[in-house]
């Protein structure tokens, strides 16, 4: 492959570092709102509803984040395709680390009324816009700079980065914890939130280091006018399966980091740290399990692994609240790592190499960013809200999550059997990589 088409040598460990470090800064403060919105917010900023419905609005603006995804990446995918994917990826950390800051720093319900948690689904919005900017971007940046024969591998950095972003989270929000009293009610929970302003200055000294990807330098004049009008013209298709794909992983991945510590604490009654130090070890381990998965899909194909992700999402739903009923948390952890460490893994791995591998240069940036974001909009704001509502109406019981995580993995399943294996693709600036006979009828 020509360097044109491939990392410069001297950028290859800048496109590690920009992409995991970047994109764990934003997953870090992302999570940390998922997960306290789970278990403090509603009592900070929500506190004149009764237990459940200040559970269903914290979780309403959890979910007012994953709506504003699909938002940012049709703005970030515009100008990622007219601009540039560098400058995009610069404006999401700025966007993340600042929202990040101000919610460390917002006044409760009890001082400012009203206003506080207006403020918070504000801020929350934004850290949303990023994120929709950030994990297309990311991705595209990655694989445009990484040779032809290593687009797994150099794919699954970003992810790397959302894992790590996940450790941090939760080990973060583990250790403080561990204060005494109701000191992390009061204070404890805004220090990882006002860290982001240090990490927000890392990330953008090792970001603004970062070379334009040569697929986009070699577009030139060959831009795409309206990427958005193009790409919804062109590519249909692939936007289905890069949706559905999306829905079904990110609904899994949620499930297991959010509705878990919900359901575990307040239905099961199983101290906060049982649930966040097993996030914590399966996040390490996946530090290990991404890179690998994203290097056999260069081996075997993007296909076989994603169908596997699906698969095991399918059939190990059901065990997964069982085992979490045992109360065991040796049990609970080893589901916990099953689930966070390999299941997701296998789809998220692969998904950076097979969406770019989808869209032609032109138009890649927000038919990548278009697709995952619908998936996660569909996924990441019914199940927060579904969720509650269906262990209020069972007493408890987890039956109807179970069965709609099943049915998240037929729809993964469904959606990689349509598609064909995009492995050795060609990313040419303006090839139509996916053809009307890509996709089987």
């Amino acid at each position: 492959m020509s360097s044109k088409t491939s990392a410069r040598p001297n950028q290859k460990w800048v496109v590690f570092l920009s992409t995991s470090v970047g994109t764990a800064i934003e997953q870090y403060d992302f999570l940390l709102f998922g997960v306290l919105a789970a278990s403090i917010f509603s009592k900070l900023y929500f506190p004149s509803f009764d237990p459940l419905m200040g559970t269903l609005a914290s979780m309403g603006a959890f979910a007012v984040g994953v709506a504003g995804r699909p938002i940012g990446a049709v703005i970030a995918g515009h100008f990622g395709d007219r601009v540039g994917r560098k400058s995009m990826l610069l404006v999401s950390l700025i966007t993340m680390g600042a929202a990040s800051t101000a919610i460390g720093l917002l006044p409760t319900y009890e001082s400012w009324g009203i206003w506080a948690p207006i403020l918070l689904i504000t801020l929350r919005l934004a850290q949303g816009l990023a994120l929709g900017a950030e994990q297309a971007g990311a991705s595209i940046l990655a694989v445009e700079h990484a040779p032809k024969e290593l687009r797994g591998l150099y794919g699954s950095f970003p992810i790397i980065g959302s894992y790590l972003g996940a450790l941090m989270a939760f080990a973060t929000l583990a250790i403080m914890a561990l204060i005494s009293g109701d000191s992390f009610t009061t204070w404890g929970w805004r220090v990882p939130f006002l860290a982001s302003s240090v990490l927000l200055v890392l990330g953008f000294a090792i970001r603004s280091r970062l070379d334009e990807t040569p697929a986009f330098e070699a577009l030139q004049d060959n831009k795409a006018k309206n990427p958005l009008m193009e790409v919804i013209r062109s590519s249909p298709k692939q936007l289905i399966v890069a949706s559905f794909i999306r829905f079904g992983n990110f609904g899994f991945s949620t499930i297991i980091m959010v509705i878990t510590l919900s359901y575990a604490t307040t239905v099961l009654a199983l101290p906060r740290s049982v649930i966040l130090n097993a996030i914590s070890i399966a996040a390490f381990l996946a530090l290990f399990t991404v890179p690998l998965i994203g290097y056999l899909s260069d081996k075997f194909g993007r296909r076989p692994l994603i169908m596997c992700a699906a698969l095991c999402t399918i059939f190990f739903s059901w065990p997964y609240f069982l085992i979490l009923q045992t109360k065991d948390t040796v049990w609970i952890t080893c589901a916990i790592v099953f689930g966070f460490a390999i299941i997701t893994p296998l789809c998220f791995s692969v998904e950076a190499a097979f969406f770019s591998e989808m869209f032609a240069a032109r138009t890649r940036f927000s038919g990548v960013a278009i697709g995952q974001q619908i998936g996660s909009l569909v996924a990441g704001t019914f199940i927060p809200m579904f969720a509650p509502l269906a262990l209020a109406q069972t007493g408890g019981d987890p039956w109807p999550i179970a069965l709609f995580s099943t049915a998240m993995g037929c729809a993964m399943a469904l959606a990689v059997y349509l598609a064909r294996e995009t492995r050795g693709d060609a990313l040419d600036p303006g090839a139509k990589l996916l053809s009307k006979r890509a996709m089987v009828s």
